[in-house]
Parts: structure tokens; sequence; C-alpha cells
């Protein structure tokens, strides 16, 4: 048991406890629900691991101490070592005996991809082998409870020390032009600012430049990813729709400056020499709230305020983790115990208040004093949104990492007759033109996209025909000046249908045409659409073609071949032997709307949103 100064300490606590009881309105709802990062964790290789901290409890007490490992997110080390120190400053002792904090930093990525039972203690340039683990979200924890031999390490129950809201951080001259703060401000309003190619001049500004909004790496970030959350899952339901997919993809392209972490803006902003300069480097990033207050108290060129999104406001949590590994004995979980009692102490709360965090019910009572400015918000907490399931966060992050991959993308759509044909209220042909165009307008600038045309003798007695050669997206055509979209779209709309179904010949052209100009570091991809089968007796036949594609296939080069069949007519088996026989997927279209899934879902290279 507790004895001398903390024993007090202890009994303070519980008096503070009945006294806010009594004066406190509840907790408000939208405590983070727990929560994960898919694997990809455990490949994550960068991050900072600080010196550790030492302090000794020996008021009291007998024998030498026993160390407690407290491993913390990087921002927290200051504030833990406070602390710790403070803690220590009651001369405890626990059970009469002696006992130190060893505070140490270590990015949570790499605390929660290196957590295992058989983990040695950690050397100095190696992370610390915690006995209790402070990530800032209790996303960390999850990932890491993925691995079965470490789900056991981190089923404890976890209690709250802190919160810190991911906020839109955005420079005061620039939110107050966009209407703050008697208008909301949101991502999706720099998402349309973008595609309607708006500038700060637009705003009375030029001196201000392009309009840029940053973003950070979701599987390293936890701003980054906590940010995403609320768009790719508008409604809250643990499941991402495709319209929530889309949202997702649109906002992806409307990034235009790309962080693993929110460190490198703030560090740009810092540096630039006056305002004007500084709101030349960015116009708007994800931010944890008290990274955001830290960066306005150094009195920096222009001081940001922090907007809260109106897609939905997640919180981090900084869960105190006591571990249940092996090495960490009975004593030392009585000392974690009671340095986390501590850690609910109004004393406690306000060395996390003067840096600028908020307390575990994400009220900004202890944090007057540094958030009480430029715009925090102390009703927040009352409508945060909470994260869904461990899936819906496991597919943000699938999709995210592909929406970022650059693509070279052939569309090889069929023109034959039969595209005439009713679907819906529309012609198939009227269907798949719509689509096409809205596929265009989602590739990143980098893509290179291509469209061909097939049905029967369009050259001669050559099926296919070239519409446009592979064009990177981001480009404009010489002859015309006009951007690739705009004649994208024109070439899509020209598209008339005539003649049979000569698909055979036209897939394995188109394969060998990726497969020459196939293109390192991206996603090669030939997608076929058509709405029937093969119909050309005189080409190539199946058995053939089927053998060329396995016989063509460079393991070091690869080309996918989707095939997307439209209708009632198409011959399922026939195109899903062609897409297996390259490593692709195959995909019917019951109607236009089956039909954009698809197509994103080529483009996203996973399996079709719902």
């Amino acid at each position: 048991m507790a004895t001398g100064r903390f024993r007090r300490l202890q009994a303070s606590r519980r008096q503070e406890l009945e006294a806010e009881a009594a004066s406190q309105t509840p907790p408000r709802s939208g405590r983070v629900a727990p929560w994960m990062v898919a694997g990809v964790v455990a490949v994550l290789v960068f991050g900072a691991v600080t010196a550790g901290y030492v302090v000794a409890a020996r008021g009291g007490c007998d024998g030498t101490p026993t160390t407690l490992s407290v491993v913390v997110s990087p921002d927290q080390v200051g504030v833990v070592r406070e602390l710790a120190s403070t803690w220590q400053d009651g001369k405890p002792s626990v059970d009469g005996r002696c006992a130190r904090i060893e505070v140490t930093g270590g990015a949570s990525r790499e605390v929660a991809a290196a957590l295992s039972p058989d983990q040695e203690p950690g050397g100095q340039d190696e992370i610390a082998r915690p006995d209790v683990w402070i990530p800032e979200s209790d996303s960390w924890v999850l990932s890491a409870a993925r691995r079965q031999d470490v789900a056991a390490m981190v089923s404890g129950q976890r209690t709250s020390v802190a919160t810190s809201p991911v906020v839109m951080a955005v420079p005061r001259p620039m939110a107050e032009a966009l209407g703050w703060p008697a208008e909301q401000v949101s991502w999706s309003d720099f998402v349309g600012m973008h595609f309607l190619k708006k500038t700060w001049k637009d705003y009375g500004h030029p001196e201000w430049g392009a309009i840029r909004l940053g973003m950070t790496e979701p599987t390293t970030s936890t701003a980054g990813l906590l940010s995403l959350v609320p768009i790719s899952d508008r409604d809250g339901d643990d499941t991402i729709s495709l319209d929530e997919a889309k949202s997702l993809l649109v906002f992806s392209r409307s990034v235009t400056d790309r962080q693993a972490d929110s460190g490198p803006f703030y560090q740009a902003l810092r540096g630039a020499g006056d305002a004007t300069a500084a709101m030349k480097t960015i116009s708007a990033f994800p931010s944890l709230e008290h990274d955001l207050a830290t960066y306005n108290a150094g009195r920096p060129p222009v001081k940001l305020v922090p907007l809260y999104p109106v897609e939905g406001t997640v919180f981090a949590d900084y869960p105190y983790t006591i571990l249940n590994a092996s090495w960490v004995d009975s004593f030392r979980r009585q000392v974690a115990l009671e340095f986390q009692d501590f850690l609910q102490t109004s004393t406690a709360q306000r060395i996390y208040g003067d840096a600028g965090y908020r307390a575990p019910d994400k009220s900004t009572r202890y944090a007057e004093a540094k958030l009480g400015e430029l715009g925090f918000s102390d009703q927040v907490g009352a409508v945060a949104r909470t994260v869904g399931s461990a899936d819906t966060v496991d597919r943000t992050i699938v999709y995210w990492t592909a929406l970022e991959r650059t693509t070279t993308f052939l569309a090889v759509v069929d023109t034959s007759g039969s595209m005439v044909e009713p679907l819906g209220d529309k012609t198939r042909m009227q269907v798949v033109q719509e689509a096409a165009i809205k596929a265009i307008s989602l590739f990143d600038d980098d893509s290179h996209v291509g469209l061909w045309q097939f049905s029967t003798n369009l050259i001669g007695n050559q099926d296919w025909r070239q519409v446009m050669p592979l064009t990177r997206a981001g480009s404009t055509d010489k002859a015309t000046g006009k951007p690739f979209r705009e004649v994208g779209i024109q070439k899509v709309l020209g598209l008339r249908p005539g003649g049979n179904t000569g698909l055979y010949d036209t897939v394995l052209a188109a394969y060998k045409y990726m497969q020459t100009n196939w293109q390192p570091r991206q996603l090669n991809l030939v997608v076929v659409l058509t709405d029937g089968r093969n119909q050309d007796a005189s080409g190539i036949s199946r058995a053939a073609l089927l053998n060329q594609l396995r016989s063509s296939r460079q393991p070091d080069r690869p080309v996918q071949v989707i095939t997307l069949g439209l209708g009632d007519s198409v011959d399922e088996s026939e195109l899903r032997e062609i897409s297996n026989a390259t490593g692709g997927k195959s995909y019917k279209a019951k109607d236009a709307d089956d039909l954009e899934r698809l197509w994103l879902a080529t483009i996203l290279g996973e399996s079709p949103p719902k």
C-alpha cells in the first residue's frame, strides 16, 4: 500500500472526484471508440525516440530503487517528465520500497511494432521496453493487439490521461478571409476551392498565392489518420459506401502538399521571414490541437487558428496502458497504478493543461490559459465524432494508400452495335460514357491514361482503334492547348457504336501495348469494358489468347487486365478467364451505379465499395 505523502495525495484525489461529481455536468459523450490501424504499422520505420529521464523515489523507503519504465509519445515527454518530478516531490514509497520512474519518448507506431512478449530492454539507440505505454491514441494500442502474441499484453483497462482534438490548422488571416469565425470552414470548402481552381486572389489577397491544402500520412501520423475517418465514414455506420469512397478520392485529389506528419508544415511556417511569406507555405493542414497551441506560444510570423471540421472532430485520447508482460511484476504494477491515480488529480491535469492538452472529458477547464484564445472551442467535445469499427479504419487506410498510388491506365471500350441497347433510361453507350467521364477526373496528375475502342474491322480487319494514347493526366494537349481532362472528355463523347465484338484480338493487342509502355512504381492496368462476348470468328481463339497472355507475363513488369461486363449478354466465364490469366479481376455491372462503383474499384486496385 502507499504510505506517507502519497497516501494523502490519494485521499485528496478522492475528494476532488467527489467535488467534481457534485459540481460538474456529466462528461460529454464522444470518447474515441477503440479501433486500430491495420498491420501497416508493423512495417513503418521512421520516428523518434528520446533519451530516458529518471526520477527516483527515496523518501521513506529502503533498498535499491526499482525502475518503472514509462514510454510516451514524443509530444508528451516534457509533460510526463514534469509530472514524474511533481509526483516524486511527494516523496512516495510503495509498501516501504523505493521506486523510480524512467520516462522515455518513442514514436507510437514504432512502439506498437516493437512490442513483444520476448522484448529485451532497449539499448541507447533502441526503443525502450515499457512497463507503461502512453501513445497519442488508442488506435496504436489496437494496432499492436492485432498480433496474437501481443493482444494479451495490452488487454487490460486503459485510462485516458488527456485528450486533444484533430483540427484544421489555418493561418488566422486566411480563416478570416473565408468568413471565420462567423462562418464555419471545413475540408470540403478547401476541396471545392481546389476544383474551382480558385486562388487567394479570389478572396482579395493575391499576395498569398495559391491555396495549398496539406495532408499528413495516415499510416504515420495520428492527426492524418483521425482526420480521414469522418470523411471515409461520413454517416458513422462503420462502412465505406460508394459516395464516401468518392469523397475520400476527391479529397485526395485536392491535396497539394504531403508530409509524414505535421512537423514540416510548422517548421516552414516558423522559418518564414514574415506573415505573407509564411502564408505562402501552406493554407490548411491537419494537426492535433495542442501542437497548434504550442506553435502559437512561440511567437511565430503568423498565428494559426484551429478549425473544427463539420465533417466531424475526432479526439486523440492518450491512453495510460499498463502492460501485462512478464517483466511487469506486482510491485511495478502497483507503482504504475499509483502513478496513474496521480495523473488524474487536478495538479497533474493542470500541468497537462498548461501544455495545451484537454482533460480526459474533452473540456478545456485545465487549459484555459493555453487554449482560451484564437478560436479554441470548449464546445467541440459535445459534438465530437467517434470512430467506428476497426474494419472501417482498415479500409480507410487501404483506400488512401491506393489513391496515393499513380496509375498507368488503358481503358478499352466496346463500341459494338449492341451498345445502343437500353440500360435503364439511357443506352449502354451513354452509361459507359458518363462513367468514363467521371473516372477521368479521378486520376492524379502523374497518372497516365489512354483510350481505345473496339468492335470489328475498325481499321481494315483490325478490331481496335487508339482514340487517345497514354497521356499524363496533368498535361496539356500541344495541338489545342487544352488540358488532358477536357480533351479526354471530348474523345469519350465522340465514341459511336457499330459492328460486332472483336474481344480476343483487342485484349491481346492492348496487353502487349501496355507491356511496351509499362511504368515502374505504378499500377499498370488494362481495363476492358464490354456488353457482349467475342464475335470475331476469324480472329484468335480463346485458348490461344489465354496461352499467349500466360506465356508473355513478366513478373518484374506486371500488367493486369481488369474486365468489366455490362448487362446480361456477357460471358462471365470468358471474362474471368481473361483476367485470371494476367492476375487481374473480373466484375459484372448490372446498372449505371454499379458501373461507376466498378470504375472506382479499378482505380483503387481494391474490392469495390458497397
